[in-house]
């Protein structure tokens, strides 16, 4: 399946996902280059994440989307989703292509590297896949103090670190752990227990150590979005409050990952949307 040759409205629709409940209070334009945008971090995440294909056909895919950005930035996109990408380049112009080189290196790494020794080879791979988009995302939003690139990078690996501590269980089920593995040593947590799902006293303090450095991630982050672009971050911010409530809801609930599932209903994360855009303006 050549991924490309959908339409990023086509991919977003398929994709059923709730981010669009983000970007509903942008700017249409800004609205637009959003969902171009996540259609093509979409589109590299489903290449991964597809159990049909082989290793080598997935390198080869994810280098023919390599391939297309560099003919997007040449002005002569060959597939729909290239030339949607052309379109938000024309219009966003400040959005580096090195932005889309690194979240394809991040990607690339989830086929090969199952395991990460610390936590600053995490942070490398937290980086391309999340900060990454993150930074290219606030050349959408528009921003006036510099600040916000600290802002996108630390809200990036707070949000990664989020998901990597409520899909312990599920990346467990594909052989990937990203909790480091001097941590697993640390908290005297061995990864045959973490394979196992067990939840001892040794997981939960491991757990509570995880959440923490979220926490101050997103502490970080909030440190560094200046007054004058919190409007222009409201997307972000929305994103902030349904990622950090669902942090809160893990730790409230003493972490029950290895049992279920933790989310939050949509109707809640439209309230957290609608109150978040009623504070940024």
């Amino acid at each position: 399946m050549n991924y490309l040759e959908l339409s990023s409205t086509e991919i977003t629709r398929k994709s059923g996902s709730n981010l669009a409940f983000c970007f509903a209070f942008l700017p249409p334009p800004r609205k637009r280059g959003m969902t171009v945008y996540y259609a093509f971090c979409r589109v590299v995440d489903d290449i991964a994440d597809d159990t049909a294909t082989s290793l080598d056909e997935k390198k080869a895919q994810l280098e023919e989307c390599r391939i297309e950005i560099d003919r997007c930035y040449e002005g002569r996109a060959t597939t729909a989703l290239g030339r949607d990408i052309q379109l938000l380049l024309h219009e966003f112009p400040t959005i580096p292509k090195d932005y889309f080189d690194e979240l394809i290196k991040g990607v690339e790494m989830d086929l090969t590297i199952k395991r990460y020794g610390t936590f600053e080879d995490l942070r490398q791979y937290c980086y391309r896949v999340a900060s990454v988009v993150g930074l290219t995302s606030i050349e959408i939003f528009g921003y006036r103090n510099h600040s916000a690139k600290q802002y996108a990078i630390d809200l990036g690996l707070a949000f990664q670190l989020t998901n990597i501590l409520r899909d312990i269980k599920k990346d467990a089920l594909n052989d990937r752990i990203y909790i480091p593995q001097e941590e697993l040593t640390r908290f005297n947590y061995p990864e045959s227990d973490l394979m196992a799902f067990k939840e001892t006293p040794a997981f939960l303090e491991l757990a509570r150590f995880q959440c923490q450095r979220a926490e101050e991630y997103y502490a970080k982050a909030k440190s560094h979005l200046a007054p004058e672009d919190r409007r222009a971050m409201v997307a972000a911010e929305s994103m902030r409050a349904v990622y950090h409530k669902i942090l809160e809801k893990l730790a409230t609930e003493n972490f029950p990952v290895m049992r279920k599932d933790v989310s939050l209903c949509k109707w809640h994360k439209l309230w957290l949307i609608t109150r978040t855009f009623l504070f940024c303006r």
